[in-house]
């Protein structure tokens, strides 16, 4: 299912990566963008870190419009935050600037409610976790969430779908990973949005 955006004026819809160097959160940007670009929106995609070595804390972003996006900034006020490594699960700062009716996705195999303590959510901010690195781990065998947390983020904002998803990553992706490895990580997201239905 797609997300229906006025037509009568500009609506921007804002994500924000939450990850770690090395794990895959500026591919994981470009490739949302590229399935929302499927569907005739307006995209942008880029990330917001220097020369922070691997393992450091970094975010992207990507904003949806039914216009073209002219805005050239980092999103500070979220619609959707995206949390890809388990250790920022506690990290209070992945949720500054959400809203009332913001969400967060956080790739976590704890208790919901510790992650909502943890992150001082109000009781209005929706909240979906999943083990995205063990799905990730079951599918490709290496903790690398970044496409199955897509999954759950396609399931939950309705920009795109899993079939756009698989055609994005055979066409962009196949070549560099393979066909092997490409059609694992479509699985895996395939997971991701199926187990977001458990929630």
């Amino acid at each position: 299912m797609d997300h229906t955006m006025n037509s009568a004026q500009q609506e921007i819809v804002s994500f924000r990566f939450h990850a770690r160097g090395g794990q895959g959160a500026k591919t994981a940007a470009q490739i949302f963008a590229e399935v929302a670009l499927c569907c005739d929106y307006y995209v942008q995609a880029f990330p917001d870190y220097g020369p922070e070595r691997r393992g450091a804390p970094i975010r992207t972003y990507v904003r949806v419009s039914n216009e073209e996006v002219l805005l050239h900034c980092a999103v500070e006020s979220p619609d959707f935050v995206v949390v890809l490594d388990k250790t920022l699960a506690c990290d209070q700062s992945v949720a500054s600037g959400m809203s009332f009716n913001s969400k967060i996705i956080v790739n976590t195999d704890k208790n919901p409610e510790e992650i909502r303590n943890s992150l001082c959510l109000t009781k209005n901010v929706s909240l979906t976790t999943l083990d995205a690195s063990g799905i990730a781990e079951h599918f490709i065998g290496k903790n690398i969430p970044n496409i199955v947390m897509l999954g759950a983020l396609i399931k939950l904002s309705d920009f795109g779908t899993l079939e756009n998803l698989k055609k994005v990553l055979e066409k962009g992706y196949s070549n560099h990973w393979g066909k092997e490895i490409t059609e694992k990580n479509y699985l895996s997201a395939r997971q991701g949005f199926e187990e977001v239905n458990k929630i």
